[in-house]
C-alpha cells in the first residue's frame, strides 16, 4: 500500500514517513501517551541559542554573554600568515612597523635624507601633519632655491588618498618677483597611482632645467571638486616656512606649515658597493660603464696640537662651515688620544678649523692624532682616485689597503688613505692610489682570516677558465706591495659564472671559502679541491642572482637563492623566504639585493625592480617584518650599518635609487623605547591575519574592539582601524580614533543616531594604522581585544509519539497492509537509531515542520499494550513509541 503523508495531501495514510538510503521506507500516526490519535508537531532546538561561546584566553574569559575574545598580543613570529588562529604570534602583512618585539607593536624607524651625492633640492621629515587638499587650500604652493643647475627628473611629496578623488597635479613654475609665476611643466597623477590609503612619498618623472640659485615653485593642486570622502591629503612640517595656499583660482597667501617634497635628476642603472673605512661609511658607486665615483660620509683628517686647548680639536686644512658639524661626534682613531677611555667627544660649535666638544680632552693632540667625524648627513665626492670601470667587489685588508676589483677585463687598484707627518693624504693623492700586478684582474675579492689570505675570484681568467686564485704572499702586503697568486683553481663550469665569495666553514668546521655560482656554491676547504655543494636541485632555479649576496650571522650563512633566502649550518640548508607561506604581494617581490647583520636579527633588503616597491626586512627570530619600504620604482642596491658613540643615533645605510638614506637605530642598547632621540616614521600599519576563531564556516559578529596601548595621545599618537569582510578586495576605515592609555575602545554597533550594526562576516580581517605627528613619539600596542559572537547553524529536535499496532487502521480508514507487524518496525527504528544505522533518513510529513527534513532517529522509549480483538479472540500487540528525530 503506498504511503501519503505529504503536505496538503487530501487523503494521507499516516502523518510521518521515515526512508532509509537502502529504501526501507514506513509511515508511522502520532498519538498521546495512551495510544489515542493525537497528532502534534513541533520542533525544539538542540541549543537554545545559536550565539557559540568560547573559553578564550584566562585573562579575557569573563566577557559579558553572548560576547567571546579574539585577541591578539603578540606579533614577533613575523609576516605572512594567512589564519590568526594557525599562528596567533604572527600577522599577514605589515608597512613599516617594529613588530619583532615580543607582546608590543610600534612605529619602524623614519628614514633620513642625505645630501651631496646628486644635485638635488628638499625638504624632508620631521614631523609631519596631513594638510586636505579643499577648499581653502587647493593649491598648496612652496618656493625655493635652486641649490645647483640640473635637470629635474623626479617629483616628489607625501601623500594620502582618501576615497576616489580627482586627479593631483604637481606643477613647477617659475618666480616672479617673490610671487608664483608661469607653469613650466606639470604631471597628474590619478588616486589609482596610490594602492591603498596609507601614505607614500612620490617619486614622479618630470622633466625640468633649473638653473642655480634661481628660484622657484613647486606646487600640489587638485584637479576638481573634491569632497570630505573623496580627497588627498599632503605631507607637511608643521611650521612656518617658504609654503602659500590659495583656492584654485590663484590667490595665495602664507601657510602656517611647510611643505615636504624632493626633486633630483632621474635615475640611472648605478650599483653602489658600501664599505668602512678607517671608521668611516664610503659608497662606491658605478654605472654599467666608465669611471665610478667615490663618496664618503663624515670628516677625517690629521689634528694639529691642541695645547692649552683641550676643549677643541683642529684641523687648520679645514675650512668647514660655522657649527655645521654640531652635534656630530667626532673620535680619535690613531695617535695622541686614542688611548683615552672615552676617545670622542659630541660637538658643541665649529668654525672653519677647529670643533668644540662637550668637555674636555684628557690627551694633548699632536700632528700624529687622526680623527674621524661621524653622525653627519652630508656625503662629499672623492675625485682623483684614477679608478677607471665599474667596481664589482671592493676589500678593506687587515693593513689598511682598500682593494678595488673591476672585472676579467680590468687589472685591480688599490686605494689607501693615511696620515703623513700631520698631512692627512687621501685617495685623490698620487701616493694613494695604484694599480696591481697586470695579472691581477678580478671580478670578486674575499678575505680568509684563519689562512691570513686574500683570494680572488675571475668569470675568465687568463685560460679562459671560471676559477679563483689564492695569495702566495707569506705575510699580507703592506701598501706598496703587490699581491701574487698560487695557480689558479677551477670552478666548475666555464659556462655557469661566479656571483660572490664568501668565508664560512666547510662540513668538517674547518675555514673554507665559499663560491656562489649561478646554479649552486661550490666550497674550497684548505685542501684546496673544490667541491660544489651536494643539493643538485638548486640548479633548479638557477639565477644570476643566486648568492650574490652572502652574509655570516651567529653561526649560519645566508645567500639568496630565486627570490627566497637560504639558511646554511652543519649540512642543514633551510629555505627562510619571505617569500613562503602566503609570500609578498606581486608589486613587493624581487630578489633579496643586500643583507647586514645586527646583534640578534639581521636585515634584508628586496629589489622589486622599476616598476615595483623594494623594502628592507628584518629577520627577527623566525619570522620576516618590514622596516622600511621605499617609493614606487627605487630600487635598493646597497646596505651597510654603522655604529656612532654616544648617544647619536646608530645608523642602517641604505642605497635608494640614486640617494642615500639611513634608518635610525638606538645608541648603546637595542630597544628603540628606551633611546630618547630615537625618530619614527609618521605612519604604519598591521595587516592582521584573518578571524574566523577556528569555525570557517560561521558568521561572527563584532560588537566592540579594544586597542591596549601605550603613549596614545590625542591628536599627536594615535591608532585608526580598517576592516575588511570575507572576500572583500579593499578594506573599509572605521571613523573613529583610538586615542586613550592604556586601553581605548569603540562599539561598532554605533548609536541610534549613527548605526554601524557591528562587523558581520566568516572571516574577518583587521589592519591598524599606526600614526604620529611627533617623530619622537609612537603608539605602542599591546593588544586587540575583539569582542564577537559567533551564529552558529542552530539544530532542531521534532519530539514524535507514534503508535505501532498489528494490522493498523491507517487515516484513511484502509487497513495497513504491511505484514511485518509492530515488532518488525519497532526493530527497524531501533536499527535506525542504533550505531548499525546506514545514516541520515528522509523524512516526509502532513506538517510542513517536519516535511522535506534529513534527520537522524534517536533512541526509541517503547511502551507494549497487548489488545484482544473481539472478532476472532487474537492478540493484536500495540507499541507507543516516544522518540524525536534530530536534524542531520
Amino acid at each position: 500500500m503506498p504511503i501519503r503523508c505529504e503536505p496538503g495531501e487530501p487523503n494521507p495514510t499516516h502523518d510521518v514517513s521515515l526512508i532509509d538510503r537502502i529504501g526501507n521506507k514506513r509511515g508511522f500516526i502520532m498519538c498521546d501517551a495512551n495510544g489515542n490519535r493525537s497528532p502534534s508537531f513541533h520542533r525544539v532546538p538542540v541549543e537554545r541559542t545559536a550565539f557559540k561561546t568560547t573559553t578564550g584566553n584566562s585573562q579575557y574569559s569573563d566577557m559579558d554573554y553572548p560576547y567571546s575574545p579574539i585577541v591578539q598580543e603578540n606579533w614577533s613570529g613575523g609576516r605572512g600568515n594567512l589564519d590568526f588562529e594557525r599562528d596567533t604570534t604572527r600577522f599577514r602583512d605589515s608597512f613599516r612597523m617594529r613588530t619583532g618585539r615580543t607582546n608590543k607593536a610600534f612605529l619602524g624607524p623614519q628614514e633620513q635624507f642625505t645630501s651631496g651625492l646628486r644635485s638635488q633640492d628638499q625638504l624632508t621629515p620631521g614631523n609631519v601633519v596631513f594638510q586636505p587638499l579643499l577648499d581653502p587650500q587647493g593649491i598648496i604652493a612652496k618656493r625655493f632655491q635652486a641649490s645647483a643647475s640640473y635637470t629635474a627628473g623626479l617629483a616628489g611629496v607625501i601623500v594620502k588618498c582618501i576615497g576616489e578623488p580627482n586627479d593631483l597635479r604637481i606643477r613647477l613654475s617659475s618666480d616672479a618677483a617673490g610671487a608664483r609665476g608661469s607653469s613650466l611643466s606639470s604631471i597628474d597623477v590619478p588616486y589609482t597611482r596610490l594602492p591603498d590609503i596609507l601614505s607614500e612619498w612620490l617619486a614622479e618623472t618630470v622633466s625640468e632645467v633649473l638653473a642655480a640659485t634661481n628660484y622657484y615653485w613647486i606646487s600640489i593642486e587638485r584637479t576638481g571638486t573634491d569632497t570630505e570622502e573623496n580627497h588627498w591629503e599632503i605631507g607637511t612640517k608643521p611650521a612656518v616656512g617658504s609654503t602659500y595656499i590659495s583656492p584654485l583660482t590663484p590667490s595665495f597667501n602664507a601657510a602656517t606649515f611647510d611643505l615636504y617634497f624632493r626633486l633630483a635628476p632621474a635615475d640611472t642603472e648605478n650599483r653602489a658597493i658600501a664599505i668602512n673605512y678607517k671608521e668611516l661609511i664610503y659608497l662606491i658607486v658605478s654605472g654599467n660603464s666608465g669611471a665610478p665615483k667615490i663618496y664618503e660620509n663624515g670628516e677625517r683628517g690629521a689634528a694639529d696640537s691642541n695645547a692649552g686647548q683641550l676643549n677643541k680639536l683642529i684641523d687648520a686644512t679645514k675650512t668647514w662651515g660655522t657649527n655645521a658639524l654640531v652635534g656630530a661626534v667626532v673620535r680619535v682613531i690613531d695617535g695622541p688620544g686614542k688611548e683615552e677611555l672615552q676617545p670622542w667627544r659630541l660637538i658643541t660649535a665649529n668654525d672653519g678649523t677647529s670643533v668644540t666638544v662637550d668637555h674636555d680632552w684628557q690627551i694633548t693632540h699632536t700632528t700624529a692624532t687622526t680623527y674621524v667625524i661621524v653622525g653627519l648627513n652630508t656625503l662629499h665626492e672623492i675625485t682623483g682616485h684614477t679608478l677607471s670601470s665599474p667596481v664589482t667587489d671592493a676589500l678593506v685588508s687587515t693593513t689598511g689597503v682598500l682593494y678595488c676589483c673591476m672585472g676579467d677585463a680590468v687589472t685591480a687598484m688599490r686605494l689607501r688613505a693615511f696620515n703623513d707627518a700631520g698631512t692627512w693624504k687621501h685617495f685623490d693623492d698620487a701616493t694613494c692610489h695604484a694599480g696591481e700586478a697586470a695579472g691581477t684582474k678580478p671580478v670578486y675579492i674575499e678575505y680568509l682570516p684563519q689562512q691570513n689570505k686574500i683570494v680572488i675570484a675571475n668569470n675568465s681568467d687568463a685560460s679562459g677558465a671560471v676559477s679563483v686564485s689564492f695569495m702566495s704572499n707569506v705575510t699580507m702586503p703592506d701598501w706598496g706591495t703587490d699581491l701574487t697568486w698560487e695557480t689558479a683553481v677551477p670552478i666548475g663550469s666555464k659556462h655557469r659564472r661566479i656571483t660572490n665569495l664568501e668565508c664560512y666553514p666547510d662540513d668538517q668546521g674547518s675555514e673554507a671559502l665559499w663560491v656562489g655560482k649561478i646554479d649552486r656554491p661550490w666550497i674550497v676547504g684548505q685542501t684546496g679541491n673544490p667541491y660544489p655543494m651536494p643539493l643538485r636541485e638548486m640548479e633548479s632555479v638557477m639565477t644570476d642572482e643566486n648568492f650574490q649576496q652572502s652574509l655570516m650571522h651567529n653561526v649560519y650563512l645566508y645567500f639568496p637563492l630565486g627570490t627566497g633566502l637560504e639558511q646554511y649550518y652543519a649540512g642543514q640548508l633551510t629555505d627562510l623566504g619571505p617569500n613562503l607561506g602566503e609570500g609578498l604581494p606581486a608589486n613587493r617581490r624581487g630578489p633579496v639585493s643586500a643583507l647586514a647583520g645586527y646583534p640578534g636579527k639581521f636585515f634584508a633588503a628586496i629589489d622589486a625592480g622599476a616598476a615595483g616597491y623594494s623594502s628592507v626586512m628584518m629577520r627577527d627570530g623566525n619570522g620576516w617584518h618590514e622596516h622600511y619600504r621605499a617609493p614606487l620604482g627605487q630600487r635598493i642596491s646597497s646596505l651597510i650599518f654603522q655604529s656612532t658613540p654616544g648617544t647619536v643615533l646608530d645608523r642602517l645605510w641604505i642605497y635608494l635609487g640614486n640617494d642615500v638614506i639611513w634608518l635610525p637605530f638606538p645608541s648603546g642598547d637595542t630597544n628603540e623605547l628606551s633611546d630618547p632621540n630615537m625618530l619614527y616614521t609618521h605612519e604604519g600599519a598591521i595587516e592582521m591575519s584573518r578571524m574566523h576563531a577556528g569555525m570557517f564556516d560561521v558568521v561572527k559578529v563584532a560588537r566592540v574592539i579594544k586597542a591596549w596601548a601605550d603613549s596614545l595621545e590625542e591628536d599627536v599618537c594615535w591608532l585608526e582601524m580598517d576592516y575588511r569582510l570575507d572576500d572583500d578586495d579593499t578594506f573599509t576605515a572605521f571613523p573613529l580614533k583610538f586615542q586613550l592609555s592604556p586601553m581605548s575602545e569603540h562599539d561598532l554597533a554605533g548609536n541610534a543616531n549613527n548605526p554601524l550594526f557591528g562587523l558581520s562576516g566568516k572571516e574577518i580581517t583587521l589592519r591598524l594604522r599606526f600614526r604620529t605627528t611627533d617623530a619622537s613619539k609612537t603608539p605602542v600596542l599591546l593588544a586587540v581585544i575583539l569582542e564577537a559572537v559567533m551564529r552558529i547553524s542552530v539544530k532542531f529536535l521534532r519530539p514524535m509519539t507514534l503508535l505501532l499496532e498489528d494490522s493498523q487502521v491507517l487515516l484513511d480508514g484502509t487497513i495497513d497492509d504491511d505484514q511485518t507487524g509492530a515488532f518488525k518496525k519497532l526493530d527497524l527504528m531501533d536499527t535506525w537509531a542504533s550505531d548499525k544505522s546506514q545514516g541520515m533518513l528522509l523524512m516526509r510529513s502532513r506538517s510542513e515542520l517536519f516535511d522535506g527534513r534529513m534527520v537522524f532517529l534517536n533512541p526509541v522509549d517503547a511502551h507494549h499494550i497487548q489488545v484482544r480483538d473481539a472478532k476472532d479472540d487474537a492478540t493484536r500487540n500495540r507499541i507507543v513509541c516516544v522518540t524525536s528525530a534530530q536534524d542531520a
